[in-house]
């Protein structure tokens, strides 16, 4: 198999809501390796320097829900409360602590 097709349809997958370990039983491939693949994807595409500031799992919980840009997520972080942003699949406690009280934002 083409890896580098492989891993841009992991990272399209993870993007998409699909669990570690449903990744991984497709590729037939440990959840922690999707995951650094996933990582390392991400890292290495044309991603702006902004977005590189919020963390994967954060950018990955609004994708999910069509918020692709910098500018979207700000815009939900600062409209939606707590209790609004913790419904959302993908993002929980550690999400919301780091997007409301660490320095992130530019």
């Amino acid at each position: 198999m083409n890896f580098d097709l492989r891993d841009k349809e992991i990272v399209k997958l993870r993007a998409s809501g699909f669990t570690l370990q449903k990744i991984g039983r497709i590729y037939d491939i440990s959840s922690e390796r999707v995951r650094k693949i996933a990582y390392r994807q991400d890292q290495l595409s044309v991603v702006p320097n902004n977005m590189k500031k919020i963390p994967l799992r954060i950018r990955n919980a609004f994708a999910r829900h069509g918020v692709m840009t910098y500018e979207g997520i700000v815009k939900a972080i600062d409209s939606l409360s707590d209790s609004e942003l913790l419904k959302m699949e993908g993002f929980g406690e550690g999400s919301l602590t780091y997007m409301r009280y660490r320095k992130w934002r530019s």
